[in-house]
């Protein structure tokens, strides 16, 4: 438990960190695909160590359907942190730069993950608790991948 939170602070803070930066965006899913893989695999583990098992989700469907209510939120407010950031396109690469507002629209959606996840532990909901910082791994890959989606799109429509 306290390695998944160590790990899910030190994610939290090196996507914030790269938000105000002025970085290259390239149609490359590398770290996306690392946290998606670190949540899934974080997922499985807690199926394991639950001793549950594959059962954990597929006959819990209140549980999944938390879990990806939780995801929705994420893709959600991509479309709503996108808008704010500077998109340009020097050289034929595209770039992107946040400021004040994408990291409060961050810290949003952060904040929105954090009160849906205590939201769903008011209906005591089985195992929730255990994958909450799991499915917070995959929550940040699909926010940074749908966000990365929504710049390139906007990036085409500027060439």
């Amino acid at each position: 438990m306290v390695v998944n939170v160590i790990i899910a602070l030190f994610t939290i803070g090196f996507i914030l960190s790269r938000q105000i930066r002025k970085i290259e965006v390239e149609n490359e899913w590398k770290a996306q695909l690392i946290l998606l893989i670190i949540g899934v695999i974080e997922l499985a583990g807690v199926a394991k160590v639950t001793g549950v098992g594959a059962n954990l989700y597929l006959n819990n469907p209140v549980l999944d359907g938390a879990i990806i209510g939780g995801w929705l939120i994420a893709i959600v407010m991509a479309f709503v942190r996108v808008p704010v950031y500077t998109v340009t396109i020097e050289n034929g690469k595209v770039w992107r730069q946040g400021g004040a507002k994408s990291l409060a629209l961050w810290a949003v959606t952060i904040a929105l993950h954090v009160g849906y996840t205590l939201l769903m532990g008011h209906f005591n909901i089985p195992y929730l608790d255990d994958v909450a910082t799991p499915s917070l791994m995959v929550f940040m890959a699909l926010s940074l991948g749908m966000q990365k989606l929504l710049v390139l799109r906007r990036a085409k429509k500027m060439m």
